[in-house]
């Protein structure tokens, strides 16, 4: 099942869970931008929960290539300059400014949709929950609105996500940079408080 099958179980899980996920979710696309193929990204255009499942065992499975294309290196061009490709493309309320506005974009697209299902998880709520494609096109590509972040969640969690939300591409973490960075937040989550029975 995907995370919008389970969501009701998903909403019931703990940070530490929830981020775990993420860390796995990351972990795919840290590989298809810079393991999958030699010499480009493979680049998937359309992250969502309902494309993100998990099979049997728990193990994060990410599917659905329908949109995909291969990002190759043209020549001197670097690999991290924008290109048009087709605008639009993907779930409104998961895409980055630049593609909602149908304007060129790079792999970094996908760290900005990555983010925002990463808040999804840990939030337990629908990112821009009840907003048009019109509305999100002005608040959230053009006016610079993000979903809320909690204060009680830790600091550089939010710094991350703040960075995976930044207008400017460039300004935005690669998949290699991030996953190092998710797992230093997993790793300085205070343990549980176990309850011993005297």
């Amino acid at each position: 099942g995907t995370i919008c099958a389970y969501y009701a179980a998903v909403r019931r899980w703990p940070l530490r869970r929830a981020l775990m996920c993420g860390l796995q979710l990351a972990q795919a696309m840290r590989f298809l931008h810079h393991s999958a193929m030699n010499g480009g990204r493979v680049l998937h255009r359309d992250l969502k929960p309902d494309n993100v499942g998990f099979t049997k065992s728990g193990r994060l499975v990410l599917f659905d290539f329908g949109l995909a294309t291969l990002w190759e290196n043209q020549g001197e061009e670097s690999s991290d300059d924008p290109r048009k490709l087709t605008g639009q493309t993907g779930s409104t309320r998961y895409m980055s400014p630049e593609v909602a506005l149908s304007k060129n974009y790079n792999y970094k697209s996908e760290v900005f949709s990555f983010a925002t299902i990463l808040w999804q998880l840990v939030s337990h709520r629908r990112p821009f929950s009840g907003m048009s494609v019109l509305a999100f096109e002005d608040r959230v590509a053009q006016g610079g609105e993000r979903p809320s972040l909690n204060n009680d969640w830790p600091k550089a969690l939010n710094d991350l996500l703040r960075a995976c939300w930044q207008v400017d591409p460039q300004a935005r973490p690669s998949f290699a940079d991030l996953v190092p960075r998710l797992e230093a937040v997993i790793e300085h989550l205070p343990e549980r408080k176990t309850t011993s029975v005297a």
